[in-house]
């Protein structure tokens, strides 16, 4: 089911100097906005999410966002379905990834996400588009994002108010460490913020 059941920019980076806006703290936010997604490799990109177990998602309910705005223009973005890495790979991924970094909570689901093949060639135009755009001396700044778009639960949402907590976890490059967009962020609280109070169950709860 396709649910746009929170938009939130969890990680912001830039092409030319913007601040990070994430909830990791101070050392973690810097290496953030270090990061340059004009240069990265999208290939390389991966994405691991700790999640509620109930939480399922597929190919698209979370996005990997850049954009680039000349100044004093109108942002030009670009968005990416991130999809779900399966598989062995997946099983190593997500093993080198705890290994790296701090348990999970025993009420959340490791996943790992990626760009698949046809999304990386079109970030790789994007990426071009605006090397084009600062050779010939226009002055921009963009971000990089990562959004929550979809997803459904596998059982009856809970009513009660115990915490639902969400951490995204960002590795720019093969090897390099992973670097905390949000962390125990409560699910509710997302889902408030994008005027909802549940997320919608699976229709097959599997």
């Amino acid at each position: 089911m396709k649910h746009a059941f929170a938009s939130l920019v969890l990680f912001a980076s830039v092409l030319a100097g913007l601040p990070s806006c994430v909830s990791s703290g101070i050392s973690s936010a810097a290496k953030l906005a270090a990061l340059s997604p004009l240069d990265a490799n999208p290939a390389e990109f991966r994405v691991a999410l700790f999640a509620p177990a109930a939480l399922r998602l597929k190919t698209g309910d979370v996005r990997l966002g850049f954009a680039w705005a000349e100044t004093g223009t109108l942002a030009s973005a670009k968005v990416f379905d991130l999809q779900i890495v399966s598989g062995d790979s997946a099983a190593m991924q997500v093993l080198q990834a705890l290994q790296a970094l701090p348990a999970p909570d025993p009420s959340q689901q490791a996943i790992m996400l990626s760009l698949g093949a046809r999304e990386v060639e079109s970030v790789l135009k994007f990426q071009q588009v605006v090397r084009e755009a600062k050779k010939v001396g226009q002055n921009g700044s963009g971000n990089l994002s990562v959004s929550l778009a979809g997803g459904c639960w596998r059982e009856p949402f809970p009513a009660g108010g115990q915490p639902l907590p969400l951490d995204i976890w960002l590795q720019a490059s093969a090897g390099s460490e992973y670097l905390p967009v949000i962390r125990g962020v409560d699910l509710r609280t997302i889902l408030k913020q994008a005027g909802l109070t549940s997320v919608p169950q699976c229709v097959n709860a599997t």
